[in-house]
């Protein structure tokens, strides 16, 4: 089983993956079949992008489509009309900082970790505090994935919020 890049978008800052076969890393290759098996959205855990350092790690979002207009019902019928996926590599860092920091109020932190890593290099976003006033805990699912959500509170914000914000 080959699953090799065909198309890069944009090309510029992602040519080193043109061409680059996914299933060479077992990691990977291992949630490409589940993907492919269950016809679900699945994400990666965290990888080292292979053109950038360790701060821009990021995730693989994988998406099944297959030959047949409908998705086949039986397992042996899914591989045998799997035509490719459609991958989305997201630099959770970036991803974060779009999503998140425009709406934090002052004086809140969030960690944010990989629950399912099973290489111990679980944390995807943000630096724990040492001794925060007050932490809020929570999971979410990403892609198939669960994420800890570890939101911190400093002194600074247990005055309140000084504007409206999305925290809530």
């Amino acid at each position: 089983e080959y699953y090799p890049v065909h198309y890069v978008e944009p090309l510029k800052r992602n040519d080193a993956l043109f061409g680059f076969d996914l299933s060479s890393i077992p990691s990977i290759k291992k949630v490409i079949r589940e993907s492919r098996d269950s016809e679900r959205i699945m994400a990666s855990e965290k990888f080292k992008y292979l053109q950038d350092n360790q701060n821009n790690a990021g995730i693989f979002v994988f998406a099944p489509y297959y030959e047949t207009k409908t998705i086949p019902v039986t397992l042996e019928n899914r591989r045998q009309n799997l035509n490719g996926f459609l991958v989305g590599f997201y630099r959770v860092g970036e991803m974060m900082n779009q999503m998140v920091q425009p709406y934090q109020a002052k004086g809140i932190n969030l960690v944010v970790y990989d629950a399912d890593a099973a290489s111990g290099n679980d944390k995807l976003y943000g630096e724990p505090l040492p001794n925060p006033r007050r932490e809020f805990k929570n999971l979410i699912n990403f892609s198939d994935r669960n994420w800890f959500l570890l939101w911190q509170g400093t002194d600074e914000f247990m005055g309140g919020p000084k504007k409206k914000s999305a925290w809530w």
